[in-house]
């Protein structure tokens, strides 16, 4: 399949103005709760999710959104575009992948971080799992309301939503955000590892949804570091209103990392106010170090994101630390010169329903050295379908911005919720991975990348291709994800870990992958095994043998149940062997009938096992 790509890009101007002062306050707020993850309070990990899911910010925005996107596909209808004039680049390496979790919320909302001790933590509506990245062994698993359940919140404001997760290399830890309720049960929790192990202890804190006692509530989390400090954006919408009223700011929270690993009373500021000529900026998406974590200063990137097309690029930056005299906010306009626009929705394979796109928000950034690079949603007026939009900003350290843009689009394809990690040093730029959602109307809905190489890409290669269509809602267009992960693999230079989702059957499924340029070093890669190999024979009269291999060593307890799960007897219980082993036992003592043997370790069952008794 041949990849176009639809627009050429070219240098242009800056209008730059100033814009009316940012106002903050500097708070403290007490640690809430600790929590130990592996041993929190197992439950159900139960959701219930409406047949019509809201969007982003709230079901205000659904009937604008829905009128600009008509209007979008009268002015740009779907055609053939035009050959690719800008690849050439290597396409990137598939080091290791492998399925994170089964099903989950409607969307998902998958977001990883990976540490540099063999541990991803991949965090989904309304689920947070650990794992091994050698092997895709799970490590952990817990519900955000198990995790969370510290801080208080339950009954009608149990439910968690909207999960973001980052490691910081610097102080070898987690951190994570967690939404919890709208309208007037709008409470957020930030949480903060203790150690390297996301397993292990975290610092929890809880933040209310209406900072400003103004019935409004906090929507859509974006977070990023730098040296000293974590930053948290978010919405501010108003309880139950319409999308002429609903919005009503985006705020920044300024947090001191340190007393979050710490436990101790958490210093922040709380930036409001934030416009550009007497207009909110909206959705304001903070810009991650490249090759290292950059700091003090932390760039935040906004744009026109439900313009059916627009070329402004908002710049802000807040110039220095909590408590420092430089501690202040610029918002800085410029012109990018290939515009962007609302996407139009996804096609697939096997079904008339199709995918959300949500609006053109910048959905992920880095900054290295003077350049930035950015990634949205985006209509491709060539061909009229959706694209990724990757924009280039030059001139970051002198604040006199020049922006080129390029739309990433396919014929035969739709693309949605892209994100873009820096790799290393380009030919003649800052090469980045890319990864994105893609489904089309032959194809299901699955998972690509590619490699920009700083002035070329490589063709899109499928990290994860779909099994079938997605429908999981009564009405016509399928919630397709709002965001997915990325994350530079601080360790090893030239490796980032990416995730997205792909069409699988009774729900989402989701994949987690590790890429690499093409002169990364190899992974060890390690196909998570099969815990029962082999059941013989069966039917079995008198001696049963059951092949299995053991993730760890360690006991291990052979129960048999019957087809309803309860247990009928122990048949061993015996200290084993990590890797490959053998039990054998005698079944001629069993009535006739079919029968099941379950494998426990650690009081969980590993797997089952049929066999018939004749």
């Amino acid at each position: 399949m041949k990849t176009i790509f639809s627009l050429s890009a070219f240098f242009v101007g800056i209008l730059c103005a100033q814009a009316q002062m940012p106002q903050h306050q500097t708070l403290k707020l007490e640690r809430t709760a600790t929590v130990l993850l592996k041993e929190a309070p197992d439950d159900y990990m139960a959701t219930v999710v409406a047949s019509e899911a809201p969007i982003p910010d709230g079901n205000s925005d659904k009937a604008k959104l829905a009128q600009i996107k008509q209007a979008s596909a009268l002015l740009f209808p779907r055609k053939n575009g035009k050959v690719n004039d800008k690849s050439g680049a290597p396409v990137p390496q598939i080091l290791n992948g492998f399925d994170v979790h089964l099903n989950s919320g409607i969307p998902p909302d998958n977001y990883l971080a990976v540490s540099d001790s063999n541990r991803l933590a991949s965090v989904i509506n309304s689920s947070i799992y650990i794992y091994k990245t050698d092997s895709g062994s799970l490590v952990s698993s817990k519900s955000l309301g198990a995790f969370t359940s510290g801080v208080g919140l339950t009954g009608i404001n149990s439910g968690r939503f909207d999960p973001k997760i980052i490691f910081d290399p610097t102080a070898n830890r987690f951190i994570a955000v967690v939404l919890s309720g709208i309208n007037q049960y709008s409470n957020f929790i930030l949480a903060f590892s203790q150690t390297a192990d996301p397993s292990g202890l975290w610092n929890l804190y809880r933040f209310s949804g209406n900072p400003f006692n103004d019935s409004t509530w906090y929507d859509y989390p974006a977070i990023s570091i730098t040296e000293n400090e974590f930053f948290l954006t978010g919405n501010q919408l108003r309880y139950n209103s319409s999308w002429q009223t609903g919005f009503k700011q985006s705020i920044i929270y300024q947090v001191n990392k340190a007393s979050g690993y710490n436990g101790d009373s958490l210093v922040f500021n709380l930036w409001s106010d934030i416009n550009y000529v007497g207009r909110p900026i909206r959705n304001l998406h903070p810009v991650k170090g490249g090759s290292e974590i950059v700091g003090p200063e932390q760039i935040f990137l906004s744009n026109r994101n439900f313009a059916i097309q627009n070329d402004s690029i908002f710049v802000l930056k807040i110039h220095g630390e909590i408590g420092t005299p430089a501690c202040s906010l610029s918002v800085t306009h410029a012109v990018t010169d290939v515009p962007y626009g609302a996407a139009p929705a996804g096609r697939q394979k096997g079904s008339t329903k199709t995918l959300a796109t949500n609006d053109g928000r910048v959905l992920g950034a880095f900054v290295e050295g003077d350049e930035i690079q950015f990634v949205s949603n985006t209509v491709d007026t060539v061909n009229g379908n959706a694209g990724v939009y990757h924009g280039k900003i030059t001139g970051v350290q002198s604040a006199n911005y020049t922006v080129e843009g390029y739309i990433i689009s396919v014929d035969s394809l739709d693309f949605g919720y892209p994100n873009i990690t820096y790799i290393e040093p380009g030919n003649g730029g800052k090469a980045s991975i890319i990864s994105f959602n893609h489904s089309g109307p032959n194809r299901f809905p699955g998972f690509s990348a590619l490699y920009y190489d700083g002035s070329e890409y490589s063709d899109i290669i499928p990290v994860k291709e779909g099994l079938t269509h997605i429908d999981r809602l009564s009405q016509q267009e399928q919630r397709w994800g709002d965001y997915s992960g990325s994350q530079r693999l601080w360790s090893v230079p030239g490796v980032v870990w990416v995730e997205g989702i792909y069409g699988k059957a009774n729900g989402y499924g989701n994949y987690a992958a590790g890429l690499g340029s093409f002169n990364a070093p190899v992974l060890e890669v390690q196909t998570p095994a099969q815990h029962i190999l082999k059941l013989f024979p069966n039917p079995a009269e008198f001696w049963l043998n059951m092949e299995f291999t053991l993730p760890q060593a360690g006991p291990v307890a052979f129960v048999l149940t019957d087809l309803q799960g309860r247990e009928v007897d122990l048949i061993l219980e015996k200290s084993c062997q990590q890797g490959k082993n053998l039990l054998t036992f005698n079944a001629s003592r069993l009535a006739a009938g079919t029968y099941f043997v379950a494998l426990k370790q650690n009081g969980k069952i590993l797997e089952t096992q049929k066999f018939i008794k004749p």
